[in-house]
């Protein structure tokens, strides 16, 4: 899922603000995938989880500066 994405997302060229904001998407992704088992990433992972699946604001202009749409995005979570 998280590759798959992530080629898709590199695929053509993009504005570099746009980039920024689709690695902070990866970058959870990579966080709710994580299979360590540390303390600490066991918060990120869930933290991450929680930020697609209740959607907050800051997700929401995240997802739509990043060009994508933040329902699709999370329905990939799930």
């Amino acid at each position: 899922m998280g590759i798959k994405l992530a080629t898709v997302l590199m695929e053509k060229r993009k504005h570099p603000e746009e980039k920024l904001f689709q690695s902070i998407i990866l970058q959870a992704f990579e966080d709710v995938l994580s299979s360590s088992v540390s303390k600490t990433e066991t918060y990120f992972k869930i933290d991450a989880y929680n930020w697609f699946t209740k959607k907050p604001k800051d997700y929401m202009t995240i997802c739509w500066l990043a060009g994508l749409d933040p329902d699709v995005v999370s329905e990939r979570v799930d």
